[in-house]
């Protein structure tokens, strides 16, 4: 077999800075920062899984593929053998290593073996904490120490965050040969799907790397899921989420330099905490910030005191990269609604599609309609805005309209709610679809896509649907005319019934019952959410500014809301006309009322 150059230098090189074996206490090892490229973070659920593997077969620490490299300067092996007693010969019997015995101070640092040695450390009885460590001596070159840091043999392969952090870390510093390393590491619809998001989606690309220095976000990266999420066509609102996932993080740290102390553990603890609207969530975060369970690396008792003031002043859901692949399943749903309006072939985003199809028909110049309940037909507020404002409200509100009716115009279920029954759609697909179609040219937004949806009844459909279904036309006698006529007096029956006059009660941010388990946090909605939270999925819910309210837990809406700011950004596209709403109120005296009122303020 033939070697590369590279490959005969490695071999040769770790041979020649080779220094032998040894039995080392692990209290004398110690790791380089998780920053440097081939280092993998601290995983707690790898090390117990590794003290259930020495559980059942021990520590198996003679073991070649089992030993650690560290790196060791002359200095420090002479004073060691000095002390030890032995010649650097005895170091080289490699079947019956020697152990060495160090100053306290002494620290050693290993190249991999993170999680073996913390595993050793729990399992081990205290005077038996040793390990088997292959020793180099300091002068060793860069390319052999990488190679030694990734070597993974009989190890947990490195994970997907892993592998993506290493890879664009050598891309970025075009080093093709160790990138070509890395991603030799992923299959091949991996590698697909990695070389699609930097060709074809270089700003969603640029977007992940910016999250690159906060190392413990990467332990849920899902590269198995970037395919859905390219093919969904949503670049724009992903670049949110992941801006919001770096913009919330940096404001717990508030400094550049602490980013990559954030550890997986630490994003794992936190991830879907809202502490500014749950007192068990600020009482949790308080105790776990006590133990040190969060941001261990960082040991400053000042700088940990303003991380945890910044934690329970949050004024957002703490989201991860686990949040974000798990929310795009629902904005998937969502995305499928949408893309009802749209032709089955276009060019560009979800989100330019759409806005090309503004036309400003019936609109007014210079005010934005803004839609505030489907309880009665109609029912919009108008608010000054330039055009542009116009365009994106709409948009926005066709996204709110499929986060209330995905059920119903998709057929997807929501989850189901633990000891509940399986959910079931409520309503049709012939009412909504054409409601849709409405709101849309409502809006401003007009094509033959569109046209074709509004055009359609959604009492004739539903009362066509029905006599289709009580009168087969396998069993009854009955020609067009006659349907179409008994149709029609259905639906002229059905406008005969007058609307109720309906109240909205302002939707809270908190709850005294907990709406909103952790587990429910992020993902599709649950069907007691769904049915729960669609009636407030409207803008002026979403943006305005809400009365401060107290309560033990978060509740669904605030889940809701938080899902679509990080997805479509902080800031109102319209000016707010709803900060004097009052509770209860009929919605025609808040219509009223709000065209009245002159004074508006963005929501920032």
């Amino acid at each position: 077999m033939a070697y590369s150059s590279q490959e005969s230098a490695n071999f040769h090189g770790k041979k020649a800075h080779f220094r032998g074996s040894a039995w080392i206490n692990i209290k004398h090892l110690t790791f380089e920062k998780d920053q440097v490229p081939g280092t993998r973070p601290l995983d707690k659920t790898n090390v117990a899984r590794l003290v259930q593997i020495f559980e059942l077969e021990g520590c198996l620490r003679l073991e070649e593929e089992h030993r650690v490299p560290a790196i060791i300067s002359k200095k420090t092996l002479d004073d060691a053998l000095k002390r030890s007693k032995i010649s650097e010969d005895t170091l080289l019997k490699h079947d019956k290593p020697p152990q060495l015995r160090f100053d306290d101070k002494v620290r050693l640092t290993c190249l991999r073996g993170k999680h073996r040695l913390a595993a050793a450390d729990e399992f081990c009885l205290p005077g038996d904490k040793l390990w088997v460590v292959d020793l180099f001596d300091d002068g060793i070159p860069e390319s052999i120490l990488s190679d030694l840091r990734e070597e993974y043999s009989n190890a947990r392969n490195f994970c997907d965050g892993d592998i993506y952090r290493n890879l664009r870390h050598y891309q970025t510093h075009n080093m093709k040969a160790e990138a070509c390393k890395w991603l030799a590491r992923l299959s091949p619809s991996k590698r697909r799907d990695l070389k699609q998001l930097r060709e074809k989606a270089g700003s969603l690309s640029q977007a992940f790397d910016r999250l690159l220095p906060i190392i413990g976000l990467w332990s849920s990266l899902q590269l198995g899921a970037m395919h859905r999420i390219l093919t969904l066509r949503c670049t724009e609102e992903l670049i949110n989420y992941l801006t919001h996932i770096h913009v919330v993080w940096g404001s717990i740290l508030d400094n550049a330099e602490l980013l990559p102390l954030v550890d997986s553990n630490t994003v794992c603890l936190l991830q879907t905490k809202f502490p500014k609207h749950s007192a068990q969530d600020r009482m949790l975060i308080k105790q776990l910030m006590d133990n040190r369970e969060l941001f261990p690396a960082v040991t400053g008792e000042s700088v940990r005191t303003r991380i945890l003031n910044r934690l329970l002043s949050l004024n957002y859901m703490i989201p991860s990269l686990h949040t974000f692949f798990e929310d795009t399943i629902y904005i998937e749903a969502c995305a499928q609604v949408l893309r009802g309006l749209l032709p089955k072939k276009y060019k560009g985003t979800m989100r330019d599609a759409i806005m090309r199809r503004y036309k400003g028909i019936g609109q007014q110049e210079g005010k934005a309609k803004v839609q505030t309940s489907e309880d009665v037909q109609d029912e919009f507020v108008e608010t000054s805005a330039s055009e542009l404002e116009c365009i994106k409200s709409g948009y926005y509100q066709l996204w709110l309209f499929a986060m209330r009716h995905w059920p119903e115009l998709t057929g997807i279920l929501p989850r189901k709610d633990p000891g509940a029954p399986k959910p079931k759609v409520n309503g049709s697909s012939e009412k909504w679809w054409p409601r849709l179609g409405l709101l849309t040219y409502q809006l401003g937004f007009d094509s033959p896509e569109i046209t074709r949806l509004r055009v359609q009844s959604p009492d004739w459909m539903m009362a066509d649907s029905f006599l289709h279904l009580a009168r087969p036309r396998d069993t009854y006698q009955l020609d067009g005319e006659a349907h179409n006529r008994i149709v029609q007096g259905i639906c002229n029956l059905i406008k005969l019934i007058e609307p109720r006059e309906v109240y909205h009660s302002l939707p809270k941010l908190t709850s005294d019952a907990n709406e909103a388990p952790l587990e429910q946090r992020c993902g599709k909605p649950f069907d007691s959410s769904q049915q729960r939270d669609s009636r407030h999925l409207f803008l002026n819910n979403i943006y305005q500014d809400q009365p401060s309210s107290s309560g033990d837990h978060v509740s669904s809406f605030a889940i809701r809301k938080q899902l679509f700011l990080a997805f479509f950004g902080h800031r109102t596209p319209v000016f707010s006309v709803f900060a004097h709403r009052q509770e209860n109120q009929p919605v025609t005296q808040q219509l009223s009322s709000a065209m009245d009122i002159d004074h508006f303020s963005r929501v920032s």
